[in-house]
Formats: structure tokens, C-alpha cells, sequence
């Protein structure tokens, strides 16, 4: 259900943003950021300017995220799959039965 997910993911970002105080790393970055743009960088800069800090906030939060990710224990394996049948074997057993005479 989408509501439903969408609702969880809500939840998770309150979580997220309670538990690991990201709003203060955002504020923490973009306020000077956003500052030094707009008060030293020159206008047909501005765009060049913001898009490497927004590659650097995307490496942050990455690592944070790959952090905590090293850090909870694994919940379940891998899934595997299915192990498909061999055509041709079903073919060769289909040839043998039709084969036999009774």
C-alpha cells in the first residue's frame, strides 16, 4: 500500500532526524555555505558553488549512513534463488517417455 509506505518513510525520517541530529549537520553546512555564497562568490558562480558542497553533503551523509549500516547486525541472509530446471533434461526426459512403448 502506498500510503502506508509512504508513512512509514515518514516515521523513519522523524526517527532519523531526532536520533541523529542531521537538521544541525544541515544547518552546520549549509548556513555558512549559503553565506560565503552569497555575500563573496560572484553571481554567475553561485550555481558551481552550490553544487560542490551539495556533492560533499551527499558524501556526509553516505558515510554516515554506510556507518550506521556497519553497525546494526545483519537481520536476515541474502535471499537466494530458486534454483531453475534444466530444459534440455526436461526435454530429454519427455523424449525418453515418449520413447517407451508399452
Amino acid at each position: 500500500n502506498g500510503a502506508t509506505d509512504a508513512m512509514t518513510g515518514v516515521r523513519e525520517y522523524q526517527r532519523q532526524m531526532q536520533s541523529e541530529h542531521i537538521h544541525l549537520k544541515y544547518i552546520g553546512l549549509w548556513a555558512p555555505v549559503q553565506t560565503i555564497n552569497f555575500a563573496m562568490v560572484p553571481a554567475h558562480l553561485h550555481v558551481p558553488f552550490s553544487c560542490c558542497f551539495s556533492l560533499l553533503w551527499l558524501y556526509i551523509l553516505s558515510a554516515t549512513s554506510a556507518q550506521q549500516e556497519d553497525q546494526q547486525p545483519a537481520a536476515l541472509p541474502p535471499p537466494t534463488l530458486p534454483t531453475l530446471p534444466n530444459p534440455l533434461s526436461q526435454l530429454r526426459e519427455a523424449l525418453s517417455l515418449a520413447s517407451v512403448k508399452p
